[in-house]
Formats: structure tokens, C-alpha cells, sequence
């Protein structure tokens, strides 16, 4: 199910005519386009848990998922940090260093929900949306259940998108 409500989307493209179910569609195959180009697996909100290897002594703990957008509870060696511990949308910072080989644990959220998605995401969601909608041929994703997309080609997203993008995209080093 699409983070964004088809009449947004309906508004966007200003064709109020537009079958419910081709809005879906798009609508679900951009989401998909725009969490595989910021190396999520979804926008939607998601309860993580993990207990992230260290193997040098650090205070940025790269997490597997994200974006982040909580903190719940974060230990290190059985010690509750989590009031000082501040994260980026990929990794947890901790105040002071965790020596190699810590016992780390970080409960934490990624995604949004409707109400708070960024309107950066948003607006490409809907750009990329109207592409799709345009071009229901073009042989971009392929929608296996209402809950799961196969994604074939990310780089159909515009410049611009990519630009509103860039800032919640997963560095990797």
C-alpha cells in the first residue's frame, strides 16, 4: 500500500478521471523507485532492532536500516545510553567512544508515516509517480503483492528527483 493517498496524486497530475487503480500503481512502483535509490527497503514506518558489530573502537555506528528517524532504547555493554546518543539517517552517534568488540544493542524506527514524510520525498514520489503513470510500459518495477516491488530500473528518476533525494541517501564509504 502506497505512503502517499491516490487523490494526492490525482491532484498532482490535476486528471481527476484517473482510474484508482493506475494512481496505486504508480504511486507504489515510484515509493519503490525512490527507498531502492536512498537504500531503503521501504518509506513506511518500521520498528528495527539490532545488535550492530564494532570492530574498532567508534563512536558512528552504521545501522542497517533507515532512514532513521527515532531512537527507542540504545546499550552499550548493558548500559542504557539512549539519552545521549544523537543519529543521522544511517548510523547512531555515541557520546563517547564504544571500544572494539561492544556489546551494542539500538532499538530504533526508520521510515515515515503520511503525516511527517518529508515534502522533499514527497514531491519525488509525485514526480516520479507522473512519469510512471505516463509510461505504464516502460518496464520499471514489477508489483509481486500490494506489499512487495520488484524494482528494475532505479535510474529512472529524474534529475530532480534525485536531487530532493540525495540528502536522505545511504553513504556508503
Amino acid at each position: 500500500m502506497p505512503i502517499l493517498q491516490t487523490s494526492r496524486l490525482r491532484d498532482y497530475l490535476k486528471e481527476q478521471e484517473a482510474r484508482e487503480t493506475s494512481l496505486s500503481a504508480a504511486l507504489t512502483v515510484a515509493e519503490a523507485l525512490a527507498a531502492s535509490y536512498i537504500g531503503a527497503d521501504t518509506l513506511l514506518r518500521q520498528t528495527r532492532s539490532e545488535n550492530p558489530e564494532v570492530r574498532l573502537e567508534t563512536r558512528l555506528v552504521p545501522l542497517t536500516y533507515g532512514p532513521i528517524t527515532g531512537l527507542t532504547k540504545v546499550t552499550v555493554d548493558g548500559d542504557d545510553v539512549t539519552s545521549t546518543t544523537g543519529y543521522t539517517y544511517w548510523a547512531i552517534r555515541l557520546q563517547q567512544a564504544a571500544p572494539a568488540g561492544a556489546d551494542i544493542s539500538v532499538e530504533y524506527t526508520t521510515g515515515w508515516n503520511p503525516e511527517d514524510l518529508p515534502e522533499p520525498i514527497e514531491a519525488a514520489i509525485l514526480m516520479t509517480a507522473a512519469s510512471v503513470y505516463a509510461r505504464p510500459d516502460a518496464g520499471l518495477a514489477r508489483v509481486v503483492r500490494p506489499d512487495v516491488v520488484e524494482v528494475y530500473q532505479s535510474n529512472f528518476l529524474s534529475g530532480s528527483a534525485r536531487t530532493l533525494l540525495d540528502p536522505y541517501r545511504r553513504v556508503v564509504l
